[in-house]
């Protein structure tokens, strides 16, 4: 799963980690197994600059969803990950944001 993450194209990226949670917003069965999701968001995080702002963006507009689908420690697996990601203080406040909306 990690090669598929190799790439700038954002497209792709977006793609690959929307299919994460396309289970439970479309009613069909995921592309991705559950189990593997957070697999995927951290391999797209690490993946680079590019990936990480994805990842960033995604989680930022999929917060909600992403904790029911990753559960607690799938999500605390890709804030991990996200850590070493973040590059601006604005980076850091938003997914504070989207964490404190959980709440």
């Amino acid at each position: 799963m990690k090669a598929l993450t190799c790439t700038n194209d954002t497209q792709i990226l977006e793609y690959y980690i929307s299919e994460t949670i396309s289970a439970n917003t479309q009613g069909a069965a995921a592309p991705i197994r559950p189990q593997d999701a957070s697999l995927v968001f951290d391999a797209i995080a690490e993946s680079g600059p590019v990936g990480a702002q994805v990842a960033l963006a995604f989680l930022k507009e999929n917060m909600t969803v992403a904790a029911d689908v990753y559960g607690d420690t799938g999500l605390g697996r890709i804030l991990k990950a996200m850590g070493d990601s973040l590059n601006t203080q604005a980076d850091v406040d938003d997914v504070c944001i989207s964490i404190l909306a959980l709440i």
